[in-house]
C-alpha cells in the first residue's frame, strides 16, 4: 500500500461515523463514571485510554519535571478518541471481510 492510500486511510478512519460515534460513547460512559451516576464497571472500557494518558504523565512529571496537574484529563481525552478511532477501524475492517456490501458508505 502506498504512503498516501495509508494516509487517506487513516484520515477516514479518524473522521469516519463509526470512530466519532464510539468517541461520543466512551466520554459519555466517563462522564457518567465522573458523576458516580454509572457502575463502575464502566470503567474497563476506558481503561487502556487512561493506563496511555496516565504513563504520559507521569514521564512528562518524573522525567520532564513538568508540574502540570491539569494534563491528564487533556490526554485522557486524547487516547479516548485514538482508542475510538482503532475501535471504528475494526469495525470497518469486519464489515468488509464478511462482505456487508449492503451498508450505506461510513463517511
Amino acid at each position: 500500500m502506498t504512503h498516501a492510500g495509508v494516509v487517506g486511510m487513516l484520515r477516514h478512519a479518524a473522521t469516519s461515523r463509526t470512530s466519532l460515534a464510539v468517541f461520543a460513547l466512551l466520554l459519555l460512559m466517563w462522564g457518567g463514571f465522573e458523576a458516580r451516576v454509572a457502575p463502575g464497571e464502566l470503567f474497563f472500557p476506558l481503561f487502556p485510554a487512561f493506563a496511555v494518558a496516565f504513563f504520559f504523565d507521569t514521564v512528562a512529571y518524573n522525567q520532564l519535571g513538568l508540574r502540570l496537574p491539569w494534563l491528564f484529563y487533556p490526554l485522557g481525552t486524547l487516547f479516548l478518541y485514538v482508542e475510538a478511532v482503532l475501535v471504528g477501524g475494526i469495525v470497518r475492517w469486519v464489515r468488509g471481510r464478511n462482505g456487508a456490501s449492503n451498508r450505506p458508505d461510513d463517511t
